[in-house]
Order: structure tokens, then C-alpha cells, then sequence
């Protein structure tokens, strides 16, 4: 459920959605292959935030916190959904105000309601390294 919740979250995506706002925060050897460059590009606008690793060989979000309406999130959840779409796009009791969807990993993506409406997400990839 979490792949199917980021599906927009690629750096092709995201440059599509945010534009010139990703930009290269830092760019590093790879650690364990030195000829490869790891590079940290971050999301920065006046409402969201995130966090992209980039190689040769892999694209991932590190972390977001989202409360714009630019992402959604699978089913045509984005901010401003309503709880009850929300539940019923992912089978879930409509009895909270907040819900972790989590991977085998530790990977968390939160999901923050406030007055019936998907107020803010927010996403840690966890241990990355």
C-alpha cells in the first residue's frame, strides 16, 4: 500500500509537480562505489518540504512533509481529501484523526486529518543510510 500511496513521489515526478523548487542540496562519493555520485535534492517551497536521494541506480524520497494540494496520494488522495474518502479509497475505520501506513521496512507515511480533511502528510524512509 505505501508504493501504490508514493507513486508520484520519482524524481521525474517531482520535478514535474515542483518545478524548479528541487534543486541539489549536496552531492557525495558513494561510500561503497567511489566512481558513483549520491546526490541529496531537496523540495523547498513555502508549504512543503522534501527530501530525494538520486544516483545512477536509484531515486528515492527520504522524507516529506507535505501540506499542499501539488502530490497525492494514490486514489486521488491529496491534501484537502476528506477522511471518509480517505478510508474508503484504502478499507480503513474512519476513527481516527491520524494514520501510519508503514512497510516491512521503516519506511512511515502519516497521514494527519483535522476537521474531517487531510490537513498534512508526512513521510520518513527511516534507517536509510
Amino acid at each position: 500500500m505505501l508504493a501504490l500511496m508514493l507513486d508520484n513521489s520519482t524524481l521525474p515526478s517531482l520535478r514535474k509537480i515542483y518545478g524548479k523548487a528541487v534543486q541539489v542540496k549536496k552531492i557525495i562519493r558513494n561510500k561503497y562505489e567511489p566512481s558513483v555520485k549520491d546526490t541529496l535534492l531537496t523540495v523547498a517551497n513555502k508549504i512543503d518540504k522534501l527530501e530525494i536521494f538520486a544516483n545512477q541506480y536509484n531515486q528515492f524520497l527520504l522524507s516529506a512533509d507535505v501540506t499542499s494540494k501539488k502530490m497525492s496520494f494514490g486514489r486521488a488522495i491529496r491534501i484537502g481529501s476528506s477522511k471518509a474518502d480517505f478510508c474508503k479509497a484504502y478499507g480503513l475505520p474512519a476513527a481516527f484523526d491520524a494514520y501510519q501506513i508503514t512497510d516491512e521496512g521503516t519506511s512511515s507515511l502519516y497521514f494527519i486529518f483535522k476537521q474531517g480533511l487531510l490537513a498534512k502528510v508526512t513521510f520518513d524512509a527511516g534507517g536509510v543510510e
